[in-house]
């Protein structure tokens, strides 16, 4: 599995660098996001994310920081994002 790690401020410029890793990563099986790191997360990131998720082999978030797990929370994306999630909270 291959896995991408996101930066601690996920904002739209961290999702223009992320962009083209996670593009890379992705095919038939799950892309690791390695979010333990995550401070703030904004809506850029989110939508990448979500994006990712919704391909063939899909996304699996590891270690998200409470911070992250506050923003797919607050956006609503518990079941989009949250449904592949190891060592919630880790951070």
């Amino acid at each position: 599995m291959n896995t991408v790690i996101l930066p601690a401020i996920c904002d739209r410029a961290a999702a223009r660098s992320v962009y083209p890793e996670l593009i890379g990563s992705i095919g038939d099986a799950k892309v690791a996001i390695d979010a333990s790191g995550v401070e703030r997360v904004g809506q850029s990131m989110l939508q990448l994310l979500v994006s990712a998720a919704e391909t063939e082999g899909g996304i699996a978030l590891n270690s998200p920081s409470e911070p992250f797990l506050k923003a797919i929370s607050l956006a609503g994306l518990q079941g989009t994002l949250g449904a592949d999630i190891t060592d919630a909270g880790a951070k």
